[in-house]
């Protein structure tokens, strides 16, 4: 079971994810899973790291989606939240994180890798991305 804090975490990298480009949420990402898994969630590590990522959080679609304090209690952001769930639910995801490629699970890690029949490399990844493309775009 998620917890509090880590569905708040949850809806604010959403928001970002929804309002920011791809880098940004990113960055933003990687500065709460620098501070440690228990920071994830807090509205003073959500402000600080949306700062240091160049968001304006009170002025940006970022923050009014998340909750302006940083709470990850916005309305817009619990139904991204609940969203989200169905659509793992609908997946059959059942841990995170798992590898989805066109709909399809391709790897699971949950403590080690799982599941990964075709490797579960960078380059495994790539390569296998590349082929879903390569097949999604044949003539």
């Amino acid at each position: 079971m998620h917890g509090v804090e880590e569905c708040a975490g949850n809806v604010q990298q959403l928001c970002v994810a929804k309002y920011e480009s791809s880098s940004v949420w990113w960055e933003f990402v990687q500065c709460q899973n620098y501070e440690g898994r228990s920071k994830i969630g807090n509205p003073d590590l959500a402000l600080k790291c949306a700062s240091a990522v160049g968001i304006d959080w009170e002025n940006s679609n970022s923050g009014r989606c998340a909750g302006l304090d940083g709470s990850g209690k916005g309305p817009e952001g619990v139904t991204l939240l609940k969203e989200s769930v169905r659509l793992g639910q609908k997946l059959g995801v059942k841990s995170s994180c798992t590898v989805l490629i066109s709909g399809r699970k391709v790897c699971v890690h949950d403590g080690t890798w799982k599941e990964c029949e075709n490797g579960h490399s960078v380059n495994d990844f790539v390569r296998q991305i590349n082929q879903e493309y390569d097949k999604l775009n044949e003539v």
